[in-house]
């Protein structure tokens, strides 16, 4: 596989390219994402811009880091698909299919809906957008004190538990962040949820992009057809964009920052 891959670049250099995948990075805490009063961005409440179903999902969250993280990436995610779309963010109407993976209903004009995934961690989240296929993908923040054995036993499939075995906890941080991204991204991409057990696939742990699913007993499936690309988001994170559809080219973008206000 020999895709052709920019550097990161502002959204706003953003246009149309028939063939492309774009990888949108988001930050979501203040210092990253420009949220401040003092970050000098456009303000703009966040009910302008967020369905009255986000704004719920929103207040159900306890946590407050928790709840400022998903309303930076749901704002973050209409403010990159607007401009794709050219569509004020607010205006974009998603529905979610039977397994709760989002989708746009339409796009004004009649002009040709982008297939997305969105997800997020810590600082930090990963929007990856095709004009055509399934596409899915992951980011996560790497906690190496984590018990990353006992997490892949219960979630990976033997064939990739086995390369874990005997490895430094350095290693094994690493094979399993690159295996748990790709696996997440690919469950994504299928539209699965829960209902598909991450154990009945196979994912390659090789370093770099590539074919990386080795099996699949979900129906239909032809492995061969999936790439994958390893995402360098920030240190300390690992992530992985999913497509069905080889890319003539792979374009990383850093998304759009605001000042978002509360209402009241």
């Amino acid at each position: 596989m020999n895709v052709k891959t920019t550097p990161w670049r502002d959204l706003s250099e953003w246009s149309p390219l028939e063939g492309a995948l774009d990888v949108v990075r988001l930050g979501l805490r203040p210092a990253v994402a420009g949220l401040g009063p003092e970050s000098g961005r456009d303000s703009m409440e966040i009910s302008d811009v967020l369905s009255k179903d986000e704004l719920e999902r929103a207040g159900r969250l306890v946590v407050a880091g928790k709840r400022s993280q998903f309303v930076a990436a749901r704002v973050g995610l209409r403010r990159t698909l607007g401009l794709i779309c050219k569509q004020e963010p607010g205006e974009l109407r998603f529905s979610v299919s039977e397994h709760g993976k989002p989708f746009l209903e339409e796009v004004s004009g009649g002009g040709r809906r982008p297939c997305f995934n969105l997800s997020h961690s810590g600082d930090w989240a990963l929007l990856s957008i095709a004009s055509t296929g399934r596409i899915g993908c992951d980011i996560e923040q790497v906690r190496a004190s984590r018990p990353l054995a006992r997490i892949a036993e219960r979630f990976f499939a033997p064939e990739e538990n086995r390369l874990l075995l005997g490895v430094s906890q350095a290693e094994l941080a690493t094979l399993f962040y690159r295996g748990w991204t790709r696996k997440e991204a690919y469950v994504k991409a299928i539209g699965t949820g829960l209902t598909f057990s991450s154990r009945r696939f196979v994912v390659s742990l090789a370093t770099g992009s590539g074919r990386h699913l080795l099996s699949s007993e979900y129906p239909d499936e032809r492995p061969e057809s999936w790439q994958f690309f390893d995402v360098d988001v920030a240190a300390g994170y690992d992530a992985s964009v999913c497509v069905e559809v080889e890319p003539q080219i792979v374009r990383f973008w850093n998304g759009p920052t605001t000042d978002i206000r509360t209402p009241g």
